[in-house]
């Protein structure tokens, strides 16, 4: 069986472990650059450089990690706001708007056969793609 993400953490943070931090990272990759492209708007190279720095920051910060959340929950946090921080340095002449992109368009004409659900997560604002993609995630990892 193998180790539960806190058992890594804890081999990473005690030893420099990195073989647990590569797992961690492996185990891990996709699902968080699935949601930095659905943020990023399907930008894949975009959300690849946001996924790495991620990655490092949840290196630089494994000793903060406290355990009292999912370790998903946390590393999505940290993937989330590294697209905000991200978001904000590209509109910095900009005031910053996670609604900038303003409200879903009426969809009540699509079937849900015919919904294209990449480009209606496109549509919504930030703070909407990461709620839906958290709680998809959430769902996903409870199976």
């Amino acid at each position: 069986m193998s180790d539960s993400d806190t058992a890594l953490v804890a081999r990473v943070i005690a030893s420099d472990d990195r073989g647990a931090f590569e797992l961690l990272v492996r185990r891990h990759q996709s699902g968080v650059r699935n949601f930095l492209r659905r943020l990023a708007r399907n930008d894949v190279e975009r959300a690849n450089d946001l996924a790495q720095e991620t990655f490092i920051k949840m290196y630089q910060g494994l000793h903060s990690f406290r355990g009292t959340a999912r370790f998903t929950t946390w590393l999505f946090r940290i993937a989330y706001h590294t697209f905000l921080n991200d978001q904000r340095g590209r509109h910095a002449t900009d005031e910053f708007s996670e609604d900038e992109h303003g409200s879903v368009a009426d969809t009540t004409a699509h079937t849900a056969e015919t919904l294209d659900i990449d480009r209606a997560l496109e549509r919504l604002p930030v703070r909407q793609r990461a709620v839906f993609d958290l709680h998809y995630q959430e769902r996903h990892d409870a199976f």
